[in-house]
């Protein structure tokens, strides 16, 4: 499937293979101090419940 970017408010949806390194300017984008990351398991390294890491 090609990568696609998905917006409806107040939802976006940020879709594709290698997706994960826009966590950061998304994040910048939205001046947010937190946000919701959902993935498949196994993708990635803290991808684990209650994995917390700040953007940056």
């Amino acid at each position: 499937m090609q990568a696609f970017v998905y917006d409806a408010l107040p939802a976006r949806v940020v879709f594709g293979s290698g997706t994960v390194a826009q966590i950061k300017p998304e994040a910048e984008r939205l001046r947010v101090n937190r946000l919701l990351v959902l993935s498949t398991p196994g993708r990635g390294e803290g991808s684990g419940p209650g994995d917390r890491r700040p953007p940056g």
